[in-house]
């Protein structure tokens, strides 16, 4: 009888242990890697491409903005939309409050799913539309 209770919790501590592939090793983020001024390179909605900021920086004081470009008709645009933040990185989750925002939009998180020297995968849930996953490149 003890042998099948020993069995039974070595299997379940086996099972319990494993990990997901969305979650990137913690120890691997590296704040100063996020540093940087990073071009979309993909950007899909429940997997449909879409058109997302084509530009984001992340400097040293934590701070941020994120371009979007401003088409003022279907093959012109106007000044570049530019949103400013502050930004904070817990573990492999990145907040950033927006200065200017509604009360219901003000904080943006975000799961950072790769990071490293040249690559930047990041992916968010916009609530009533889906999972939105970004890609950006240096």
């Amino acid at each position: 009888m003890k042998n099948i209770i020993v069995l039974i919790a070595v299997t379940l501590l086996t099972f319990s242990c494993s990990t997901s592939d969305d979650n990137m090793d913690i120890a691997s983020i590296n704040k100063t890697q996020l540093e940087a001024t990073w071009l979309l390179n993909t950007a899909e909605l429940n997997g449909q491409t879409v058109s997302s900021s084509y530009k984001i920086e992340f400097n040293p004081l934590a701070r941020t903005k994120f371009y979007y470009k401003n088409p003022t008709s279907n093959t012109t645009f106007g000044p570049d939309a530019i949103e400013n933040g502050a930004y904070t990185l817990t573990d492999n989750v990145l907040k950033v409050t927006w200065d200017s925002s509604d009360p219901v939009n003000e904080i943006t998180q975000y799961q950072i799913i790769e990071l490293s020297s040249s690559k930047l995968i990041l992916k968010s849930v916009i609530s009533g539309e889906g999972t939105l996953v970004e890609t950006y490149t240096k």
